[in-house]
């Protein structure tokens, strides 16, 4: 089965871009593990959904490089993962072979700061592109350069969780999924 780790800053994290894009990975099939910066459990998002998360990232037992997708949800999330993120920083530096690197919102300058977006396409919440210091900004809803994808923001929720479905699965896994969820326009 694959893996897909979504990185949650409690009371930072933009809900959406925690459970949607949780919800598309679980119908493709996939376990989905949410690992919160802070204590694992019930976990408050930015808009206060709370969720349940299933590990802490400074749990000696996590192993990043076991996932074959890493997803950051955006928000307000900049310093807490520049605060507490370093194990997260040092597995998007060193992916696993074929591993996907996903961030969504204002997650994608994170990626810029840490080099991974050099030379790379991507997208972010408008008017953050500027921070984002390296790659080449395309203004739409998702977008993969190799093993590289990025989304917009919390209204691009399902077209970003669907681009991470086709580019770990397969074109026509993600096109059932857009189907049955009724996700339109594309």
């Amino acid at each position: 089965m694959k893996r897909v780790a979504i990185f949650v800053a409690p009371g930072k994290s933009e809900d959406a871009e925690v459970v949607v894009p949780a919800d598309v990975f679980v119908r493709a099939g996939y376990e989905v593990t949410l690992i919160s910066l802070g204590k694992a459990g019930v976990t408050q998002l930015g808009r206060r959904v709370s969720i349940v998360t299933d590990i802490a990232l400074l749990d000696e037992a996590l192993d990043l490089r076991s996932f074959d997708v890493l997803s950051i949800a955006g928000g307000d999330v900049l310093d807490a993962f520049r605060e507490q993120g370093d194990k997260v920083k040092c597995a998007y530096q060193n992916p696993g072979a074929g591993q996907i690197l996903a961030a969504i919102c204002a997650a994608p300058v994170l990626l810029g700061e840490w080099g991974v977006l050099s030379g790379k396409q991507f997208t972010c919440y408008p008017g953050m592109q500027e921070q984002v210091g390296s790659g080449i900004y395309v203004p739409a809803p998702a977008v993969q350069d190799g093993n590289v994808v990025t989304g917009a923001g919390p209204g691009a929720s399902f077209e970003y969780a669907l681009q991470v479905v086709t580019a770990l699965d397969s074109e026509v896994t993600s096109a059932k999924l857009r189907e049955s969820l009724v996700v339109l326009g594309a």
